[in-house]
């Protein structure tokens, strides 16, 4: 799909669904201990990650023949802006 084809709709649709998702799965991952990579924070990490993944929302701008969304830009900076008012879920996930 290319910028020039998605309409206000498209991306207002897009948002909303990004929102949802948010809203029900993005609700923090509490630290077990002072280790912020203990097996339990990372797995939960890991279970956000597949939601994610199952959800369409994972790898927003990767081709869909290597795992991705197979979407533009433009989802992906709605996602960016959107994720940036919730708690990270996949900070432990980060190299």
């Amino acid at each position: 799909m290319s910028t020039a084809e998605l309409t206000t709709d498209d991306l207002d649709a897009f948002r909303a669904r990004c929102k949802a998702f948010l809203d029900e799965h993005a609700t923090g991952v509490k630290l077990n201990g002072p280790d912020p990579r203990d097996e339990h924070t990372v797995a939960a990490n890991r279970a956000f990650q597949k939601k994610l993944a199952n959800a369409g929302l994972a790898g927003l701008m990767y081709a869909k023949e290597y795992g991705g969304a197979g979407l533009t830009r433009a989802h992906d900076q709605i996602y960016r802006e959107l994720v940036g008012h919730y708690p990270d879920m996949t900070g432990q996930l980060t190299i």
